[in-house]
């Protein structure tokens, strides 16, 4: 509700949620994931606002030391039946390969998620078994 107008903001993060809109929303990977599939996006730095750690893959703005946007990416939370916080698997990634690396983890989803018991068919328990 407020993204791209907090001054602790490292930058708009509007325009990469609609770059991951258009990305997923017609992409083959999408089709038949085996349950549904949500994906938050922040820029705050001291306050979680889009609660990235609590959605099946959350996306952290950061800037590493060399000065270079990036994102923090953490996977495997959600809330509901198991309640679960997300594992931080990445502590930067660079901006201009974030979609390249959402293509991954919804590869191996998509792949190694269970369809035999829709309780058990999200990420969050695919994260937790694989470690």
């Amino acid at each position: 509700q407020y993204a791209g107008v907090i001054a602790t903001e490292i930058e708009d993060p509007r325009p990469y949620c609609e770059l991951i809109r258009q990305w997923s929303t017609f992409h083959p990977e999408f089709a038949y994931l085996p349950r549904k599939f949500k994906i938050a996006v922040t820029a705050a730095q001291d306050d979680d606002r889009a609660a990235v750690r609590f959605h099946d893959i959350g996306l952290q703005l950061v800037v590493n030391e060399r000065g270079e946007t990036g994102f923090r990416v953490f996977v495997g939370g959600g809330l509901g039946r198991t309640p679960m916080v997300a594992a931080e698997i990445a502590p930067f990634i660079d901006k201009h390969d974030i979609i390249s690396y959402l293509e991954a983890i919804l590869r191996v989803y998509n792949r190694y998620g269970r369809r035999d018991n829709k309780y058990k068919a999200r990420i969050k328990i695919l994260v937790k078994a694989l470690g």
